[in-house]
């Protein structure tokens, strides 16, 4: 039973780390579109 408690938590913990880094990629990616914009008005 306490395997599975593992399992949940490190499973729970994934899940936050992927969504963290599914964040970043949309931060990042709204910059690279801001910056294309400035380039294309350039």
């Amino acid at each position: 039973m306490a395997e599975l408690e593992s399992f949940k938590m490190e499973y729970a913990n994934a899940r936050l780390e992927c969504n963290a880094a599914d964040e970043r990629a949309n931060i990042l990616a709204s910059k690279v579109i801001g910056l294309e914009e400035k380039v294309t008005k350039f």
